[in-house]
Formats: structure tokens, C-alpha cells, sequence
């Protein structure tokens, strides 16, 4: 069995999975960090306007073209910055997004897979994940089913096996021996 402890080598174990979950959230976070962008950037020109240009008497003082030429120049000062810090939000964003759908994506992936080994009739696995991914409750259950039906399994045995040391009609003996090699011997 492979060392659940060392790191995973592949980002991308569900790739689609991965990658919608990576377009939802930093299209999220881009309207939020918009958001907050166009607000702080109207904030700032409403109170430099406002409160320091209109309570001082500066803006009295000052030709209207004046006015606007400090806010166009006030507005190519700050909106680069505000884009810049946008830009390192989102990027910074990508990367723990790509880390979280990684510990969400890998133990969905390995129930996937042990759900369909399973389904194959192998029900002695259990399922064990890293430390820090994510629905552990769910592998517990998982583990919990499976020793459920190897418990049912092994009762299943126990069963045919007292029926086989009983007198059997030649056709009760025939479906016997068809649940024996569908289920497995009691051996």
C-alpha cells in the first residue's frame, strides 16, 4: 500500500473537478476584490474632493481645470496600483485555491476508486487519507459499510455451511452450490 504520508505528485488529480472549482473561486474573488478596488478608488477621490479640497478652500482657490487635472493625475497615480494589487490578490488566490481543491480532489478521487474496487467485490480495503484532506467522516463511513459486509459476508458463509451439512433436495443443493460460487466458498 502506498505511504499516505508522503506528498502527491500530480496537482491535477481530478482535473475537472480541480479546475472548475479553481474558475469559481478566483472568479469570486475577482468581483470582490473589484468591488473593494472601485470602492476604495471612489473613496478616496469623493474625500480628497470633498473633505480636503472643499472644507480647506483649496478647491475655491483653484481653477476648475485645475481640479480635474488633480483628479485625472490622482487617478493615474492610484489606479495602477489598485490593478497591481488586484492582479497579486488573484494570483496569490490561484495558488491556495489549486492547495485546496488538492485536499478536496484526492480523497475523492481514492473513494472513487475504492467505491469501485468495491463494487468489484473487494470489500477488505479501507480508505485512509493525508493529514489535512478533507471528508475523513466520509472515509470513516466507507471503512464502517465495509466491515459491515464482510461481516454479512462471513454470516452468509456460516450459513451455507450449515445448509450443506443438512439433507438437501438434488435442485436446493444445486442453488447451494450457485450462491457458494457467487459468494465464495465457506473455507
Amino acid at each position: 500500500m502506498e505511504d499516505l504520508q508522503s506528498k502527491r505528485t500530480t496537482f491535477f488529480i481530478k482535473p475537472g473537478f480541480q479546475k472548475k472549482m479553481m474558475i469559481l473561486m478566483v472568479l469570486l474573488v475577482a468581483i470582490a476584490v473589484n468591488l473593494v478596488g472601485g470602492l476604495c478608488f471612489g473613496l478616496i477621490t469623493t474625500t480628497l474632493e470633498d473633505e480636503l479640497l472643499s472644507q480647506t478652500g483649496f478647491a475655491a482657490s483653484m481653477d476648475p481645470t485645475q481640479v480635474a487635472l488633480l483628479k485625472t493625475k490622482l487617478f493615474e497615480y492610484l489606479f495602477p496600483r489598485i490593478l497591481i494589487a488586484e492582479a497579486v490578490t488573484i494570483l496569490i488566490l490561484s495558488f491556495l485555491t489549486l492547495r485546496l481543491t488538492h485536499h478536496i480532489a484526492g480523497p475523492v478521487y481514492r473513494i472513487e476508486s475504492n467505491l469501485k474496487k468495491m463494487a468489484a467485490g473487494d470489500f477488505a480495503l479501507k480508505t485512509t487519507f493525508r493529514e489535512g484532506d478533507e471528508f475523513k467522516e466520509l472515509a470513516d463511513a466507507l471503512n464502517n459499510l465495509s466491515d459491515a459486509v464482510i461481516e454479512q459476508q462471513e454470516l452468509q458463509k456460516t450459513k451455507i455451511s450449515q445448509l450443506q451439512a443438512t439433507e438437501l433436495t438434488s435442485e436446493q443443493s444445486r442453488i447451494l452450490n450457485e450462491i457458494e460460487l457467487t459468494y465464495g466458498s465457506s473455507e
